[in-house]
């Protein structure tokens, strides 16, 4: 794994994955200009910085491989990446090698849920509407990338 930045604020990627597929997002908020190209086992992304001025570039092998990879853009700011496995099963990690990427984080919010299936899921307990209201009761991912958008934010602030 290589992580190999100029810019002081580096994407992180949270990556999750079911017996199927491997699923991982990273948010980019100061970045624009985005490459992924996937060979292989091999995964590659590069992006600019707004001004055009600082690189970003992650590059990283798959423990296994894949069948397909649908990129979605929900937001201006996330980008997603569902991996089929070409054989199903759990990996024990998601890089070929055993160290650990600095850049990337398990999402252990989703682990076991595709993003796309996670996103409906619905406690069945629920009775009211008020407890829909509730931010304890929201699904963790999307409370996860709500604190993390506003750590990111306030330590941008601090570092500009």
């Amino acid at each position: 794994m290589a992580c190999i930045s100029t810019f002081p604020v580096s994407p992180v990627f949270f990556w999750n994955q079911t017996y199927e597929t491997v699923s991982f997002y990273l948010i980019l908020d100061k970045f624009r200009k985005t490459n992924a190209v996937f060979t292989g086992k091999n995964f590659l992304f590069e992006a600019t910085n707004k001004k055009g001025n600082k690189n970003f570039k992650v590059e990283f092998d798959l423990f296994d491989n894949w069948s397909s990879i649908n990129r979605q853009e929900p937001t201006s700011t996330k980008i997603i990446f569902n991996i089929v496995k070409q054989t199903g099963g759990w990996w024990p990690r998601l890089l070929l090698t055993e160290e650990k990427g600095s850049c990337l984080i398990v999402d252990y919010d989703t682990w076991g849920f595709p993003f796309d299936d996670y996103d409906d899921y619905s406690d069945s307990e629920s009775d009211s509407d008020d407890e829909e209201d509730d931010p304890f009761k929201q699904p963790m991912t999307t409370r996860t990338a709500e604190i993390l958008e506003n750590v990111i934010v306030h330590k941008k602030e601090l570092m500009f």
